[in-house]
């Protein structure tokens, strides 16, 4: 995670030049296996997203590796305002 003292913000931390990947949705796992990846995804997405502005910016690189993995899922912001 990427913390902002400043502003009290914190967003995912990703290395440059990382590349997602996901469980491709044709692979032999068990399907509850690959059900549950988007949506574990969205929820760790949003727990590390201190706003929904944050996790918006940083979404579309998980949905690219969710889309490229075969997984029809769009991540929506769980985070509840304080």
């Amino acid at each position: 995670m990427t913390f902002n003292l400043v502003s009290d913000q914190y967003m995912p931390f990703m290395k440059p030049n990382n590349i997602l990947h996901y469980l491709n949705t044709n692979s032999n796992h068990h399907p509850v296996i690959l059900k549950n990846i988007p949506k574990g995804v969205n929820k760790i997405l949003s727990e590390i997203s201190s706003d929904e502005e944050i996790f918006k910016k940083v979404a579309p690189q998980y949905q690219k590796a969710l889309d490229e993995s075969g997984h029809s899922y769009k991540p929506q912001c769980q985070h509840t305002p304080t």
